[in-house]
């Protein structure tokens, strides 16, 4: 089996387009896709909720993935996949879309990749979200920008202490999945079993800065991704991520990142 070690998403401003969000509830012990003769067509990131799955690549190498793994599968790459250990009624679940970089297509990583997610219940929280909002092209486009983000942080987080990022772990994973609402702290700390006290203590000595800044950070960089896709202006934004106002919100973005959200548009 083919041994990979964590990767990070490449990022950059790149639009995301034709996003498709599927639950795939059709596929049984040795259910197959064949792509080994003709190449993706999309990019797919594909999350296995209750099965395993075998992918046979051109060289003759195998990866094997479980549930709880994320599955990058480039456009235009070549495999077959074989499912077993089927269980529960949505084994697996796929967003498809394409990706855009000044007019030219754009991969998160040069080949497959199997991501092995620590933090599968803020996966599920993604997922659920993406099933209801599957038919809003925005708010769908939310979840995927959000599964990024939790893929980003699986990548890098070597650097939190372990004991005190599983004490924390439910309240990042909430808000990893809701980062588009405006959180009340008393919540997180309702959700990791800690007085509000001590939880905002824990947290400043984690990540080195208040639950409140961190909340906002989540908010601003979730508003940074959704203007980069054209489909929404500055107002619709602040909306739709609970900011009280167009003003109060373009002044916090351009605090944090040096420009004005209008300039975020693509034109």
């Amino acid at each position: 089996m083919k041994h990979m070690e964590p990767v990070a998403p490449r990022m950059a401003d790149f639009a995301v387009e034709n996003l498709k969000f599927y639950e795939q509830f059709y596929f049984c012990n040795g259910s197959e896709v064949n792509f080994l003769t003709k190449p993706r067509v999309h990019h797919g990131l594909l999350y296995l909720k209750a099965c395993t799955i075998d992918l046979q690549l051109p060289s003759g190498e195998v990866i094997r993935a479980q549930p709880g793994d994320l599955l990058y599968l480039p456009k235009g790459c070549h495999y077959r996949s074989v499912f077993s250990h089927v269980s529960g009624r949505v084994p697996t679940v796929l967003f498809n879309c394409d990706l855009k970089l000044a007019g030219k297509d754009f991969a998160l990583a040069d080949s497959i990749l199997r991501i092995t997610m620590k933090r599968v219940n803020a996966l599920d929280a993604i997922v659920e979200k993406a099933s209801v909002v599957k038919d809003a092209p925005f708010a769908l486009k939310s979840c995927f920008y959000a599964l990024l983000e939790l893929w980003r942080e699986e990548s890098t987080q070597g650097n939190v202490p372990a004991r005190k990022h599983t004490l924390l772990a439910p309240a990042v994973e909430y808000l990893t999945a809701h980062a588009d609402e405006n959180v009340p702290v008393a919540l997180l700390a309702q959700k990791c079993h800690l007085s509000e006290s001590f939880f905002r203590k824990k947290f400043l000595e984690v990540y080195g800065v208040s639950p409140k800044t961190f909340i906002l950070q989540k908010r601003l960089d979730r508003a940074k991704a959704l203007l980069e896709l054209g489909e929404l202006n500055v107002s619709q934004v602040s909306e739709l991520l609970g900011f009280s106002s167009p003003s109060y919100f373009s002044r916090i973005f351009h605090k944090k990142f040096g420009t004005p959200p209008v300039e975020c548009l693509q034109k």
